[in-house]
């Protein structure tokens, strides 16, 4: 099973589209409270976007929970200690995993940043209409790897992916993930 669970943030909303806040918002989860508090330690944390492992890969970045640094990037954008930052939401589906989840999320960005998200929880119909029409702030959202291989990981957040719904793109990005998924040499690519 290659699979992972996330939160996405809506690029075109404010303070979103701001990348420190995004960043800041990611090092405030505690993943491993989460995998083994709320989940009974039936999941490993997620620390990078990708698997580990998938057909070798080993990714060289690590979201793991950093107060200094989210306080600090979250400062930086011009909410010191979480003054002045909007109250948003965070859409899941109805599920009590996912509410717990969600609640967790919340508290920590409140208790971690000072800053506050409504829950909104909808049916699995409504939330998937919010999500491909971009109707959200912040969403949880999931992928099964469809085969052993970061590309399809890596390809959800491709420009031209239908699977992107955070409204982010990048030239080098799409640029990056093309070029490695025509390469035949597994280090390499």
């Amino acid at each position: 099973f290659l699979g992972v669970y996330f939160f996405l943030f809506n690029v075109e909303k404010e303070p979103l589209d701001d990348p420190r806040v995004r960043r800041a918002l990611a090092l405030a989860i505690d993943r491993e409270s989460i995998t083994e508090d709320l989940l009974y330690g039936s999941r490993d944390p997620a620390f990078s976007y990708v698997p580990p492992g998938a057909n070798g890969y080993q990714p060289d970045s690590r979201f793991a929970e950093d107060l200094t640094a989210a306080q600090t990037l979250l400062e930086q954008a011009g909410f010191p200690n979480g003054e002045g930052f909007p109250k948003l939401e965070i859409l899941f589906n109805t599920s009590e995993s996912h509410r717990l989840v969600a609640e967790a999320v919340q508290q920590m960005w409140k208790e971690n940043l000072n800053v506050n998200f409504e829950m909104v929880n909808v049916e699995w119909k409504i939330y998937l209409d919010d999500l491909n029409s971009h109707n959200f702030e912040v969403t949880r959202w999931g992928w099964i790897g469809d085969f052993l291989d970061p590309f399809t990981f890596h390809e959800l957040l491709l420009s031209t992916s239908g699977n992107n719904h955070t409204n982010w793109t990048s030239l080098e990005y799409d640029r990056l993930v093309n070029t490695a998924n025509r390469q035949t040499d597994a280090q390499t690519r």
